[in-house]
């Protein structure tokens, strides 16, 4: 059976879109994955959870995401970066994106996101951690502003995503 959002639109993916394609979008791609299994949702054979950035991707997954998620028990052995033009999932008409950058970012990339023939484009914008801890010195204060951004995400993933896939939460 398809997954359908609440208005009924049928959705074959799910694509979690931040700048880089180096946090806030792997952590959420991670996140949802886990959340799914752990609810022993029963997604479609062919329903696909991915990431990617909206601009040249990084060249890996920051060192300090994977370590988060880690802590909380996530895998993250399948994460791996890419840009949002060369994600098949992307490219789906029936793919549900869903935008991460923050406030700022997610302003100036609606022009960038009409290219695509996505189902639907949802923002949600979540704070960048790389961003945010420029200014800090100390190692582990840096690290708890990933967990803080991890714990928001999180709790959206939570709280949102299976509705937004139209099952019940």
């Amino acid at each position: 059976m398809p997954c359908s959002t609440p208005s009924g639109d049928v959705v074959t993916s799910v694509v979690f879109v931040c700048g880089s394609n180096s946090c806030r979008s792997q952590m959420a791609e991670a996140l949802a994955r886990r959340f799914v299994s752990d609810k022993g949702i029963d997604l479609p054979k062919d329903f696909r959870i991915s990431s990617a950035g909206l601009n040249k991707a990084a060249s890996a997954v920051k060192p300090l995401a994977l370590e988060v998620l880690t802590e909380v028990g996530v895998g993250c052995e399948s994460l791996s970066t890419q840009e949002l033009r060369n994600c098949p999932e992307a490219e789906n008409h029936d793919a549900l994106l869903l935008v991460l950058c923050d406030e700022e970012s997610c302003r100036s990339c609606g022009t960038f996101l009409q290219d695509y023939p996505a189902k639907m484009v949802l923002r949600r914008p979540f704070p960048a951690p790389s961003k945010i801890s420029k200014s800090i010195n100390d190692a582990e204060q840096v690290k708890q502003v990933f967990r803080d951004v991890r714990d928001e995400i999180t709790l959206w993933i939570e709280k949102d995503f299976l509705n937004l896939l139209g099952f019940e939460n």
